[in-house]
């Protein structure tokens, strides 16, 4: 029902002959001297049927208007094709659907007329040549593929996807209107599908994933609720492989851990180590810091690294007084259970520094490295027990906003220049006063 089938193969070794439609179109060309033009005999190519319109578009006549003299006119079928068929609605063995006959089927005699009428006006469907369709798939399957990498996002993935269906079936109408040229979509159609359900899947689950290596990357790192936005942003301020930014460093340190360690049982000085840690940990979360690491008994944190802050210098110090504060109380909770406590030294220095995922393909941390980095090191190497020294860059940031005693210009191992430091003292509220209150910063 949609393509010519041009011979009948007979039985039994009969061979083949001229299907209906092409005997009755050879005849009509031997009775006017036409040459006929038969269609192509191979499968693949054998033309499709371009119908004229829904079942009784082809002008047809009852019979009886020819067995009756009364309604017979001579001239109306002079020179003309005239097929012979059943047409009666009781008569359904020989009616079919078409491309052309929506639910309405059609009669078999009508078929063979369109097939006719093809052969005489050469307007039939011509398959495109199978290596035509091949290249065209290669191409919208192509060009599909490398939008779907190109473009991040569903919707743009949707839009391209579109445009692609909207581009596939404008060439299949312009080669069939146009060229009556029948190009085979249906593959295509379904590949240009498919690679959009398997880009907008795998987009997602890369997106998961995604989610999963920032947790695990920096879960360990921050407070829940920092990561959660910076994973609700995007990772639009995390670059990874590293970027010079300007950071805010605190370390924090046991004094006189080395020799507790002599003194008291180890599990007595892994237990007292776990609190120390555990406080400072607090500290840092408590004031939108990034724990970068552990280096025994001292640890190193970030602000304003990986994601921005606004006042990350504030927010150091008001992290290394929570530590300085409550680590009165656990001095004094120590010295009750273990009969020796600990206390902190602290430094605090901002600057530029690199920061990012550094090390090695097989084993990488987020950290900061430069020398802002080595200088609140050293600064932390100075304090002494509950002391929090400050750099002159971090005082100049929080200037009016805390009580400090200045030390002057200190020189510290390993660096060139002298560090202008003071020691932290405390807050001053709204009104100029000292406070030492639990200030809760809120991430910008």
């Amino acid at each position: 029902m949609r393509r010519y089938l041009p011979y009948i193969y007979g039985l039994q070794g009969e061979g083949s002959f001229p299907a209906f439609s092409i005997a009755i179109y050879d005849a009509y060309c031997a009775a006017t001297g036409r040459e006929p033009t038969h269609p192509n005999r191979d499968f693949a190519l054998r033309p499709y049927i371009h119908y004229a319109g829904v079942p009784g578009t082809i002008e047809w006549q009852p019979y009886f208007t020819v067995i009756d003299d009364d309604y017979f006119d001579s001239d109306y079928y002079r020179d003309k094709i005239v097929l012979v068929g059943v047409t009666a609605s009781s008569m359904q063995t020989d009616s079919y659907l078409t491309p052309a006959s929506g639910v309405q089927p059609m009669y078999g005699v009508e078929i063979h007329a369109n097939i006719v009428a093809n052969l005489l006006s050469g307007e039939g469907v011509t398959p495109a040549p199978p290596f035509v369709s091949y290249l065209f798939f290669l191409l919208m399957t192509g060009l599909s593929l490398f939008f779907g990498i190109k473009f991040k996002f569903v919707p743009a993935k949707l839009l391209t996807f579109f445009l692609g269906i909207c581009a596939v079936g404008g060439i299949f109408l312009l080669s069939l209107l146009q060229f009556n040229l029948f190009m085979s979509i249906f593959y295509t159609l379904a590949a240009m599908t498919l690679i959009f359900l398997c880009d907008v899947v795998v987009g997602y689950a890369e997106h998961y994933l995604g989610k999963q290596h920032i947790t695990n990357l920096f879960g360990r790192y921050m407070a829940p609720e920092v990561l959660a936005q910076i994973i609700e942003d995007g990772e639009k301020n995390i670059r990874l492989g590293g970027e010079v930014r300007h950071i805010a460093v605190l370390f924090v340190d046991i004094r006189g851990f080395t020799s507790m360690s002599e003194i008291l049982p180890p599990e007595q000085v892994v237990a007292i180590l776990n609190e120390y840690l555990t406080l400072a940990t607090e500290a840092i979360f408590k004031y939108a810091g990034t724990l970068d690491k552990y280096l025994g008994d001292c640890a190193m944190a970030l602000y304003n690294a990986p994601r921005a802050q606004e006042d990350y210098c504030l927010a150091a110090v008001r992290s290394a007084l929570y530590m300085r504060d409550r680590g009165a109380e656990l001095y004094e909770g120590l010295t009750e259970r273990y009969g020796r406590g600990v206390r902190f030294g602290i430094g605090i220095n901002a600057g530029l520094a690199v920061i990012g995922n550094i090390g090695s393909p097989m084993r990488m941390d987020y950290t900061a490295i430069g020398d802002a980095v080595n200088t609140a090191a050293r600064l932390q190497g100075s304090a002494e027990a509950g002391q929090i020294l400050i750099s002159g860059d971090v005082y100049q940031a929080v200037k009016g906003l805390v009580d400090v005693r200045p030390l002057g210009e200190l020189k510290f191992k390993g660096c060139e220049a002298p560090v202008e430091t003071y020691e932290l003292i405390g807050l001053r509220g709204e009104r100029g006063e000292s406070i030492h209150g639990e200030l809760q910063l809120t991430p910008q």
